[in-house]
């Protein structure tokens, strides 16, 4: 597949090999059950922001890749 995005207004330079990414947010919801489980304060200071702001934005809550567990193996 061949995915095209216009980025010409975000005043971005983009060249011929240069990469770009999309990371996804974490759901709200499995977010606070995470807090939940961990019973950890939602609002607890990290990096700038709360926590459950930076596990909604900035880490991945999905499942571990097979390859982890590999790697695990050696």
């Amino acid at each position: 597949r061949h995915v095209a995005f216009d980025i010409e207004a975000a005043g971005i330079a983009y060249k011929p090999g240069d990469s770009f990414g999309l990371f996804a947010s974490n759901d709200p919801a499995l977010v606070d059950a995470v807090l939940r489980a961990m019973q950890a304060p939602a609002d607890f200071p990290i990096g700038g922001t709360t926590l459950r702001e930076a596990l909604i934005n900035e880490y991945a809550l999905g499942v571990a890749p097979d390859m982890l567990f590999e790697l695990f193996s050696y």
